[in-house]
């Protein structure tokens, strides 16, 4: 086995290993300071007795920042379970909260998601009550705004179930004709007569692959505000160009609804540094799931709304409304992909790339069930259109939160009702004999290949993605249970892996984007080619005839890994 499999673990954390220092100046001081915050970089001279040494190792570089002050703040080596905090000014003890928003509504957790080659969606938060806002935009090509145009958007009400007392404004924005990979700078309010206009932002724009001959993105799954979670090399790769978009392969923040959702607050403040200026592909993971009352849907409402019409969500957490709202928006506005009618499962054309977002927890939740068929009906149009484009856009990638072929052991297996209808419906045989993978569940795998892989044989997709394990497994171009290619190299060794031409599916888990613990392993099978444990993420560079896969450690930002998939150009 030590021939053709490397097992690594690499799962000690190291202060700071990806997660940056994060300042947030709309946020008022906790209720419980009454005097508001003490000054970061001096805590004694506002009375405050916490070791001064000890706060300056919570962050970055072993200093506050120097604009800190007496900022609301969420530290690179301690972010907070609920989003910013401080220390409190006078106290005479260490004594710190959580901040809080302004009675002036500010526009928070600001995210751009991907509509299209030309759409995005800007979404953002705005707590006050929904009927006094319209939402709108001002967006410039110009840094100063001299040319800017307003865009109107729409809004939503979410009252926290949890805490009724919290009532969220959900405001969304499309951004559609962008020209290609050009920088445009935005502000949004929501448009109430109590509300202010957010800071200027700006992204680039993405673009064809007639625009561009390569693709560069992010993907990973399973990712919270921890400080070894992988956000500042996210923000450092879009800032030396090395990605133009981001593909979240689900599992937000862990747990989204906590305390009275301030938990997904908190995520969406910590992430906004990256989200406001690169554009992402949110996809549903169990954790959007994990929110009480048998799993409520994470889109609800949204199944079987039409391009024209917008969804009214009632999802169990503001995040999955947020994300769920975002996403059907966008779809009215999109110019690729064949129409899903909802934001479970849908698909965009970035560059060379057809991104498709799938949600498998159908095959993991009995209330989910229903949504099974319409998505693989849906899916076959889909990939069948994706085929027939291959000529401008040769890549197809399918992402999902859960994988088919994976290695891990940690969970336990399938529920008896799950059990009890795949028993039924396979007319009293054991859906497969596959083993392995136990921490996302036989049973769910083996149903979820059965659908999946007839549809990726049949039309050609080159790989596919998946989180939900805290870790990062390479695994051979497989299908139908086999492995069709192995790597062109005869040897496992991490960065040494080539397939040119494959005719199976070349798959990859990335799940440990910086979720609460790491996975552990089970026997490799004859499919995983790398087991890794450690936190990581993934980039993906796409030409015409090559798609190349790097595997980054959290820990360093250093390349752990590379896959290359080559096409001749006769195949492509």
């Amino acid at each position: 086995m030590a021939a053709r499999l490397l097992v690594l673990f690499l799962g000690l954390a190291v202060p700071s290993m990806g997660m940056y220092d994060v300042l947030v100046d709309y946020y008022d001081p906790p209720s419980s300071c009454a005097d508001g915050c003490a000054l970061w970089s001096d805590l004694a001279s506002d009375n405050c007795t916490r070791s001064q040494s000890d706060v300056n190792a919570k962050w970055k570089s072993g200093q506050p920042p120097s604009n800190a002050a007496r900022l609301c703040g969420m530290p690179a080596n301690d972010p907070g379970f609920d989003g910013a905090w401080c220390y409190c000014k006078n106290s005479h003890s260490d004594t710190w909260d959580y901040c809080q928003p302004k009675a002036k509504p500010v526009p928070e957790q600001i995210n751009l998601q991907v509509a299209g080659p030309d759409t995005v969606t800007v979404g953002f938060v705005s707590f006050e009550p929904v009927a006094n806002t319209h939402p709108k935009a001002m967006l410039s090509t110009t840094p100063d705004m001299s040319d800017a145009i307003e865009v109107s958007g729409t809004s939503q009400l979410y009252v926290e179930t949890s805490n009724e007392t919290r009532h969220y404004a959900m405001c969304y924005v499309v951004f559609n004709q962008l020209k290609p990979l050009t920088t445009y700078y935005y502000k949004v309010t929501s448009g109430s007569d109590n509300n202010v206009w957010s800071a200027v932002y700006n992204f680039r724009s993405l673009y064809n692959s007639n625009e561009r001959n390569e693709t560069k993105f992010a993907i990973f799954g399973d990712m919270g505000v921890y400080t070894y979670n992988n956000m500042d090399w996210l923000q450092l790769d879009a800032q030396n160009n090395a990605i133009d978009f981001i593909v979240h392969l689900g599992d937000h923040a862990y747990d989204l609804p906590e305390d009275s959702g301030r938990r997904g607050d908190g995520y969406f403040a910590a992430f906004q540094p990256v989200l406001s200026s690169v554009p992402w592909v949110p996809i549903l993971g169990n954790h959007e799931y994990h929110e009480g009352d048998d799993f409520n849907r994470f889109l609800n409402q949204t199944y079987g709304v039409t391009l024209a019409s917008v969804p009214t969500p009632h999802p169990h957490s503001h995040i999955n409304t947020f994300l769920a709202m975002g996403s059907a928006i966008g779809q009215e506005k999109r110019t690729s992909g064949v129409p899903s009618h909802t934001s479970r499962y849908y698909s965009v054309d970035v560059g060379q790339v057809h991104v498709i977002a799938l949600d498998l927890n159908v095959y993991y939740f009995d209330t989910e069930l229903a949504f099974r068929k319409p998505m693989i009906d849906w899916l076959a149009k889909d990939l069948a259109a994706a085929q027939a484009n291959r000529h401008n856009v040769p890549w197809i990638t399918v992402n999902a939160h859960q994988p088919i072929y994976c290695s891990s052991i940690t969970l336990p297996g399938e529920a008896p009702t799950l059990w009890e209808y795949w028993y039924d419906i396979s007319q009293g045989e054991n859906p497969g004999t596959f083993e392995g993978c136990t921490g996302t569940g036989v049973i769910g795998v083996e149903v979820s290949r059965k659908d999946l892989e007839p549809l990726f044989k049949n039309y050609s997709v080159d790989a596919f993605f998946a989180g939900h394990e805290h870790d990062y497994e390479s695994i051979y171009a497989v299908m139908d249970g086999k492995v069709i290619n192995k790597c062109d190299e005869a040897v496992t060794a991490p960065g040494k892996c080539t397939f040119t031409n494959p005719q199976g599916v070349v798959q990859f888990v990335t799940g440990a984007g910086g979720a609460p613990a790491l996975d552990k392993f089970g026997d490799p099978g004859p499919f995983t080619r790398l087991q890794l444990s450690a936190w990581g993420y993934g980039r993906v560079t796409a030409n015409a005839t090559t798609f190349m896969y790097e595997h980054v450690l959290n820990s360093n930002g250093t390349v752990f890994d590379k896959v290359v998939i080559r096409k001749d150009p006769a195949a492509v």
